[in-house]
């Protein structure tokens, strides 16, 4: 019996996919948190920083596991 390894290859390259996505993220994060100096609104524009930060890979990560539960992995009805 021949054996696929489309579901474990999709993982690996969500996994990958999951890890780069934080590097444009926390960038992003950061120049919202640190690059604009609004006087009273410097604690709004950290927040929204860490929620772009943490918010871009978590949201890569939950749409990776989505698309390899429910269409298999790689191959299996995309």
């Amino acid at each position: 019996m021949e054996e696929t390894y489309g579901y474990d290859t999709a993982r690996d390259i969500s996994r990958v996919v999951t890890a780069l996505s934080t590097i444009p993220s926390s960038m992003a994060g950061m120049k919202i948190a640190f690059g604009q100096r609004d006087g009273g609104e410097a604690a709004m524009n950290v927040a929204k920083g860490l929620g772009i930060g943490f918010g871009g890979p978590t949201a890569v990560h939950l749409i990776g596991t989505f698309a390899i539960n429910n269409f298999g992995g790689l191959g299996g009805g995309l």
